[in-house]
């Protein structure tokens, strides 16, 4: 059972545990005094097992200085508050949680504030941990990174990937924007979908690269770049081979870039004619 302590309207603890614990973070009550100080009137149990702070340490302080910040999200952070405090605006901030013996993890903290007949501030929100998020962000990035390099040396797939991961990257984005209200079960969804789309254009990518010791003109051709082929002989424009094929057709000119650097060709004409 969470803490009452300090709080200007006190938290019916048990419908707020209850709450707390059907998504990733804890609910909390956050005050700024007119003297500027920071402290909580509640915390719910999940800020330890997913956080690692002890809520009642929370709870028993004066004031708290957010020390489990690193710079330079700290002072981010509190810039953020002190901001949302003069215009009472919506408080919404991803930052680090570093501690001790423990991984870092990504928060995205939300509040709404109001001001109190006595000057101080109450934010009343939900601290949700978006790490799963951020680590998918890192993959895909890790994978852009290797595309390039890749597309520097002769491969050409990159865009390719980057068009591969555009769509689901999107998608989770927008569920986690809505995770507070629908829970984690479409955010996982969508991350799922995009930790498969990296894996898709990381295999296209393998599948680019020509043998070792082989130029890329004496390369074979990966699945996709056979099926342009094929659809080049039948005298299909980019538009129709998109639509056969059901990619974006800045997709297919990309394919056929690569088909044509691969074989040896000049032109389309010249790739459909080739033996």
């Amino acid at each position: 059972m969470a803490r009452q302590a300090k709080s200007p309207d006190p938290p019916i603890s048990a419908l707020l545990d209850r709450f707390a614990g059907h998504f990733p973070g804890h609910a909390m009550q956050r005050i700024r005094t007119p003297d500027g100080r920071y402290r909580y009137s509640y915390v719910s149990p999940g800020v330890g097992d997913t956080f690692g702070l002890d809520a009642a340490a929370l709870l028993a302080a004066d004031s708290v200085t957010h020390e489990w910040l690193p710079e330079p999200d700290r002072t981010r952070f509190i810039a953020a508050l002190e901001h949302s405090a003069a215009t009472l605006g919506t408080f919404d901030q991803e930052v680090r949680v570093v501690r001790p013996g423990r991984a870092v993890r990504w928060v995205r903290s939300i509040g709404h504030p109001r001001r109190l007949p006595d000057g101080s501030v109450v934010w009343d929100g939900v601290a949700l941990d978006v790490t799963d998020r951020h680590e998918a962000e890192a993959a895909m990035q890790a994978a852009l990174e290797t595309a390039r390099r890749r597309e520097a040396s002769g491969a050409g797939l990159a865009a390719v990937a980057l068009a591969d991961l555009a769509r689901p990257l999107s998608g989770l984005r927008g569920a986690l924007d809505s995770l507070g209200s629908k829970q984690g079960t479409v955010a996982r969804a969508r991350l799922a979908e995009l930790e498969a789309a990296i894996a898709r254009a990381v295999a296209l990518l393998r599948a680019g690269d020509p043998p070792a010791g082989a130029g890329e003109a004496d390369a074979p051709l990966t699945p996709r770049q056979r099926d342009i082929r094929a659809l080049l002989r039948d005298g299909l424009s980019n538009r129709a081979i998109a639509q056969r094929l059901g990619l974006a057709e800045g997709t297919v000119k990309l394919h056929v870039s690569a088909l044509l650097r691969r074989i040896g060709a000049r032109n389309r004409t010249e790739a459909a004619l080739k033996g």
